[in-house]
């Protein structure tokens, strides 16, 4: 038994992983904070506090370059370097408040501390013969770069900028941080071979792609930080929302697409699909006691639309292109956004039932279907486009002076619609739509007769109405020689006979009289009863041989 073995399993776990390189410099981030107030500059001097963190990140660096080149320890180096990267974002945020108050020093701090972010980066990249190709590397320096220098220009006291604008420009930051993450599209085309022999044990995905997890993360955090830093609020309240971060998870989530067809990863693409939903209860602002969040979101309702509205129309691209790519599934996550947006106008920050229904989704829902539906000769994707379609002449129609008819002309296009695809298919589906149109023509003439009442014969409409559905029933059995059609049509017709006979001794009981209509009913009845019976009789004698018709 090996000596590890006899460890217990938390001592082995804090051996094999070794998090004392992170506890250290998590500790050592939090006492310069605390030694380096803000609004107390003063209490430590900024350059002191430079050297300081200069001072233990080539220190990190260094015990990191001579783990793997003496001992080969690659598991505690990799630690190292996230350590490394934790402390390159706690030097770019360090200096947010100096530069508010001394913009000189401010800025030539920054410089200081991007310079030593390159220089230790490079040079453990050179020194341990490590191979971030180049589709990396670049958007690696640009990420930093934005980390440190993005706060030059938001800084009302560098630019001299109002509020109101420092806010917009806060508003890049997440976006400028998604442009970067789409800039590595290229590198994930390329796949996993073009992360081979990078000089390090580690593989695709751990490496580079550990690297820029915790980017990711920082630029998280680096959006709430700088509404912080530059925008006046209470405390921790800011004009920082959930929604803000929307545009850099959006670009996360199409690198992920892109990643999962390329590497042909199904549960990385079902995954990625599946948590699209979340931009959109990120884009739906939460209450907040501070009036600067929601002044801003009027701001940005009243001059672009609402984050929601933005968001909406974002995942609508999305699923998409995903569609396009070939991802069957997409098609539903395209069709649930669709029909959400049927409630979203771009004023809107949540479901309001008082928002009106957009027809431009159900529209361009039926037609995604009927192109699919042609191009498949799938009967049920048809029927899904007719219906579709039937909602957004619906939503046309509500505000219209056909208000009344709102339901009746939408649901009429639907059966038409359901009648014509199920006689021009001929497989099960088909079948399936037949059969249900046989029994809703009945039944929609039925509703009329009913709805009309009274007036049903004295209003002709009602009657023409009745007539088409016994034509259009006649019509759809002439084409398909379906059976349902012909019951359908069999029991329509032995309704209305029924019916007409009813209403003609209801007529006559009304212009006769009931005692004189009983015996009459009982003398036609007798007659007709005596007839049967007759018949019966004779057919029985024709059919009996000679021998047994003689006495």
């Amino acid at each position: 038994m090996s000596s590890q073995a006899r460890l217990p399993g938390i001592v082995r776990f804090l051996y094999n992983h070794n998090p004392f390189y992170l506890i250290s410099a998590a500790c050592l981030v939090y006492t310069l904070k605390l030694a380096f107030r803000p609004g107390e500059v003063a209490y430590i001097d900024p350059w002191l506090l430079m050297g300081a963190i200069s001072g233990y990140t080539l220190l990190v660096a260094a015990t990191g370059f001579l783990v793997v080149k003496l001992g080969h320890v690659w598991e505690d180096a990799r630690s190292i370097f996230l350590v490394l990267l934790l402390l390159f974002l706690a030097t770019s945020v360090t200096f947010d408040e100096l530069l508010n108050l001394d913009p000189d020093q401010g800025r030539m701090l920054i410089g200081c501390g991007f310079g030593l972010a390159v220089l230790v980066t490079e040079g453990l990249l050179i020194g341990l013969g490590i191979k971030l190709r180049s589709l990396f590397h670049a958007p690696f320096l640009l990420w930093l770069a934005l980390l440190y220098f993005f706060p030059l220009w938001v800084s009302p006291v560098v630019t001299g900028l109002s509020a109101e604008t420092t806010r917009w420009r806060l508003l890049l930051f997440p976006i400028s941080a998604g442009v970067l993450t789409l800039g590595l599209l290229p590198a994930v085309r390329r796949g996993a071979a073009y992360c081979r022999d990078n000089g390090t044990p580690w593989s695709w995905p751990l490496f580079p792609w550990t690297l820029f997890l915790f980017m990711a993360l920082a630029t998280l955090f680096r959006t709430y930080a700088l509404t912080i830093s530059f925008l006046p609020s209470d405390g921790m309240l800011t004009a920082f929302q959930p929604y803000f971060l929307i545009p850099f998870l959006f670009a996360v989530l199409v690198l992920l697409l892109e990643m999962g067809l390329v590497e042909r990863q199904k549960t990385l693409v079902q995954v990625t699909l599946a948590v699209t939903p979340g931009l959109l209860w990120l884009a739906a602002p939460g209450t907040s006691v501070d009036g600067t969040a929601s002044a801003f979101l009027g701001e940005i309702t009243s001059r672009i639309g609402s984050p929601l509205w933005m968001t909406t129309l974002a995942l609508i691209a999305f699923h998409t292109w995903a569609a396009l790519r070939g991802i069957d599934v997409a098609r539903w996550y395209l069709l649930a956004v669709l029909l959400f947006a049927v409630k979203i106008s771009p004023v809107s920050t949540g479901l309001e039932p008082q928002t009106p229904v957009q027809m431009w989704p159900l529209l361009v829902a039926a037609a995604i279907e009927l192109a699919r539906g042609l191009r498949r000769k799938d009967a049920l994707t048809l029927l899904t486009a007719s219906c579709c379609l039937s909602l957004a002449l619906s939503a046309l129609l509500w505000d219209s002076t056909w208000f009344l008819y709102r339901r009746t002309i939408p649901y009429h296009v639907a059966l038409v619609s359901l009648l014509m695809i199920g006689c021009l298919f001929r497989d099960l589906q088909g079948r399936v739509l037949r059969i249900v149109g046989a029994v809703l023509l009945p039944v929609s003439a039925v509703v009329a007769v009913i709805s009309a009442g009274d007036a049903f014969l004295l209003h002709p409409g009602w009657t023409a109405y009745v007539i088409g559905i016994v034509g259009t029933t006649g019509v759809c059995w002439f084409t398909s020689r379906d059976p349902a059609f012909l019951i359908s049509l069999s029991v329509m017709l032995v309704t209305a006979c029924v019916a007409a006979i009813v209403a003609g001794v209801n007529w006559m009981i009304q212009r006769i009289g009931i005692k004189l209509l009983t015996p009459l009913f009982i003398g036609i009845g007798s007659f007709v009863v005596a007839a049967l019976i007759s018949i019966s009789k004779g057919l029985k004698l024709r059919q009996s041989t000679p021998s047994e018709s003689q006495p």
